[in-house]
């Protein structure tokens, strides 16, 4: 691990990752672009799903 994460980039810095691990908008944006979804427009609500997940003021 520690050889990967010295090319990687970490997971970021909030308390508030977990969300969206446990929500899995970035699994979700994959499987749309490669069952045929519109790559721009599942990339736009993968991003608006996560901003909204990582929202403190957010439940």
């Amino acid at each position: 691990m520690a050889a990967g994460a010295a090319q990687g980039r970490a997971t970021p810095a909030t308390p508030l990752w977990g969300r969206v691990e446990a929500d899995n908008p970035i699994k979700n944006y994959m499987t749309q672009v490669l069952t045929g979804s519109d790559p721009e427009t599942a990339a736009r609500r993968a991003s608006e799903r996560i901003t909204a997940l990582l929202d403190p003021d957010a439940e």
